[in-house]
């Protein structure tokens, strides 16, 4: 039967059909923004789970593609490679000229049933503005042989010159930092971490540079999803400001910032290809407290309104 689209949002994007949760893959191409997303495309239930794609050119009004990338038989031959959270960027050559293709870097998460076995990087290519996807056949490109190791953010940067990765080792909430001068070998550079494990994992990483508002001085923001003000079950995002080489993160002050203090902003990471004066994100509009009981029927799960971010000054802190 077809979705009951009687709780469908206006503004607020939804899948077609099926289960919705992070956002992935948001790169600006162009005048057209691709929003790339966690879906289960034959249920409402979180399972089976592929890279579903939208695009738009105003931010506002989305145009469904068809399912961008799809699960495939893992390396055992009896166990299956879902397709977790990654990012996209526009592909280019050594000296940072685009190539005109696109890579997408995502979770290959592989699972036997309900047993998670494994996560690495795996690389994907599309050499048609993002309409098809082939995968790399040397993925994974990254596997560190860990069934927790997950979510890379993949951006190009001028200043540093290279690709540059973080990436999250969830249950002992730390980041990885990676350095890649072609985007297939990967150098690890730095990590960052509080000491020690908590109650809540961190998830989703993103790394960027903002401006300050009033000043001349561009700041780099670390976020992280995983946390939320309320503590437990609930799940949220935080940030910290600081200073990034191209190698180690280094911030301001140790105490985190939660990013919104409400409970339906999770997963959020930026577009790539825009610039340190208008970061925009998006994020999932829910909850894994919740998540799975909204009452919908044919489609569950929506994206929050995408959010241009910028800091100002507070005393001697960027906030």
């Amino acid at each position: 039967m077809p979705p009951d689209d009687r709780f469908r949002p206006q503004l607020h994007f939804s899948a077609p059909a099926g289960w919705l949760n992070d956002p992935n893959g948001l790169v600006r191409v162009r005048d057209e923004y691709h929003m790339f997303f966690q879906t289960n495309p034959a249920g409402t239930e979180w399972g089976n789970i592929s890279w579903g794609h939208a695009v738009s050119r105003d931010l506002v009004t989305w145009t469904p593609l068809e399912i961008a990338l799809r699960p495939y038989p893992a390396r055992d031959g009896t166990s299956t490679t879902l397709i977790f959270s990654g990012s996209a960027v526009i592909d280019r050559d050594p000296s940072g000229e685009s190539t005109g293709r696109l890579r997408a870097y995502f979770t290959a998460h592989e699972r036997a049933g309900d047993v998670p076995l494994n996560e690495a990087v795996g690389l994907a290519w599309s050499d048609d503005g993002g309409r098809t996807w082939r995968y790399d056949e040397r993925n994974p490109v990254l596997d560190l042989g860990r069934t927790d190791f997950r979510d890379p953010k993949v951006f190009w940067s001028d200043h540093h010159g290279g690709w540059v990765m973080v990436i999250a080792q969830p249950k002992v909430q730390r980041v990885d930092i990676y350095r890649s001068s072609d985007g297939v070998a990967w150098e690890l550079t730095g990590e960052f971490h509080l000491g020690g494990a908590a109650e809540q994992l961190w998830e989703c990483p993103d790394l960027f540079p903002v401006a300050v508002r009033d000043t001349q001085s561009v700041r780099w923001v670390l976020v992280v999803s995983g946390v939320h003000p309320a503590g437990a079950p609930f799940t949220g995002m935080q940030y910290w400001v600081g200073d990034f080489d191209g190698a180690t993160f280094v911030p301001d002050h140790v105490e985190p910032t939660p990013l919104d203090y409400g409970k339906d902003f999770f997963a959020g990471i930026t577009f790539n290809e825009f610039g340190a004066d208008d970061p925009v994100m998006i994020a999932w509009a829910s909850n894994w407290a919740y998540a799975g009981a909204t009452p919908t029927d044919g489609w569950r799960g929506t994206m929050a309104l995408p959010r241009r971010l910028s800091l100002e000054r507070d005393g001697d802190r960027s906030v």
